[in-house]
């Protein structure tokens, strides 16, 4: 069991451990990136969700940087056309793939890819959540409670429920 003086010992190093790293950082010569125009692929078309808060981003980030974020909006092929050409853009950090969860899902639902998403890509940030509802007017038969039946019925494989499929992402 660590006695009170381990502990405040431990918690001062946990304290100042970013102070220093960040004294380090200080230390170091900038980077010269970015320094030209980047490239931010969007594998969907434009307009959707997904492409305004890329452009909501690029807008920030040209801001921020100095130079100008562009949006390429490459969709089709469930989002693979965007994904392989952000995969085969040179490695100098300018093209960013602006990826959804399709980036994931594409490895089981595709026989082959042109592109490995594990070896050819990088993961930088989580961007944004997108929680979904569904809404059905008042008078709709499909009510809360109804739905919810219909689920558990699905649940245990019942047929009778057909109406009522859960689909998966944005779909």
């Amino acid at each position: 069991m660590p006695t009170r003086r381990c502990l405040l010992v431990r918690s001062t190093g946990l304290l100042l451990a970013p102070q220093l790293a960040g004294a380090a950082a200080w230390a170091q010569k900038p980077l010269d990136w970015p320094n030209r125009v980047v490239r931010i692929v969007v594998p969907v078309a434009a307009g959707g969700p997904t492409d305004t808060v890329a452009r909501v981003l690029a807008d920030q980030l040209s801001k921020i940087w100095g130079y100008q974020v562009v949006v390429e909006n490459k969709g089709g092929a469930g989002t693979n056309l965007g994904n392989e050409m952000a995969a085969r853009a040179d490695p100098d950090g300018y093209t960013v793939l602006f990826a959804t969860s399709s980036l994931a899902v594409n490895r089981s639902l595709y026989r082959s890819l042109s592109y490995d998403p594990l070896a050819d890509l990088l993961p930088v940030s989580l961007i944004s959540r997108f929680p979904l509802f569904m809404f059905v007017p008042n008078s709709s038969p499909a009510n809360c409670r109804r739905c919810r039946r219909c689920c558990r019925c699905r649940r245990r494989r019942c047929r009778r429920c057909g109406d009522c499929i859960v689909r998966c992402g944005l779909h």
